[in-house]
């Protein structure tokens, strides 16, 4: 091999190394600008999703809230009797049911359960003993309780219940106003959520169970850690209620605290 064509290799070879090393920076530079700018875009559309997915539980905050406060107000059998059949209906095609029950008994002088779809309690089915009469009094005055899922009585399938207090001008407890969220129809709204055309919404328990799913039977039986794709979710830290968002393998990942549960938004 000539001189000159050793030289003319060196040289050649030289520039489609520099020209390969500038590529492959370029290439890098530019993955990493793109994954920037879709954590940011995706954490601030958490934000907005959030504001969404709470926005499915305010008519039962508010509708829990203004019964409860219309039995602190003394309001008797039948004017409450006509406010929770209004608020059921006003819900209805967010399958639900709205309901009030005294302090004293049913079965005493005063005491009354008015319900909203018309179910009829068992005699032994005693409102103080349930688990929402019992969140409505630990969250209290002037607060609405979310509690954990469990299986209706009334139909049968799973869902939550929002529940408060209602107190007389003297501080004493009178009765407690709630209304059941069944979790079919909550995967129903949350599913036409939409933050992007193949983007997975659900929402999550503090133990990583699907309060929300596309398959009611993977609801409060399966768990979103063992049906992730992503190998760097831990599940301690990820639910350790602050905002996060990342991209891993083409794919972005974000997770964001619901107020006032202890659920957890993950797309």
């Amino acid at each position: 091999m000539s001189l000159r064509t050793e030289v003319l290799i060196a040289s050649v070879g030289s520039m489609i190394l520099v020209a390969l090393f500038l590529s492959f920076s370029f290439i890098q530079l530019m993955r990493r600008i793109i994954d920037r700018a879709t954590v940011d875009s995706v954490s601030q559309a958490m934000v907005v999703l959030n504001g969404e997915v709470s926005a499915i539980f305010t008519p039962y905050e508010v509708t829990v809230h203004d019964v409860a406060l219309a039995a602190s107000s003394s309001a008797n059998k039948a004017s409450l009797a006509k406010m929770v059949k209004r608020a059921a209906d006003d819900l209805k095609n967010m399958e639900n049911d709205v309901y009030y029950a005294t302090k004293i008994s049913r079965y005493e002088e005063g005491g009354f359960y008015i319900d909203g779809a018309d179910w009829k309690p068992g005699e032994d089915w005693v409102p103080s003993e349930r688990d929402w009469w019992k969140d409505a009094l630990a969250a209290g005055d002037g607060k609405v309780a979310m509690g954990e899922p469990y299986v209706d009585a009334m139909e049968g399938t799973l869902c939550v219940t929002l529940s408060s207090p209602a107190y007389d001008d003297s501080g004493s407890l009178v009765g407690v106003a709630a209304a059941d969220i069944y979790l079919n129809a909550l995967s129903d709204m949350v599913k036409n959520i939409k933050l992007s055309e193949n983007c997975k919404i659900n929402i999550i328990t503090k133990e990583g169970l699907y309060v929300t799913n596309d398959d009611f039977s993977a609801i409060m039986t399966q768990n979103y850690f063992d049906t992730v794709s992503s190998k760097s979710i831990d599940k301690i830290s990820y639910l350790d209620g602050s905002v996060k968002s990342f991209t891993e393998g083409g794919f972005f990942y974000g997770v964001h605290p619901i107020k006032n549960t202890s659920w957890f938004i993950v797309i």
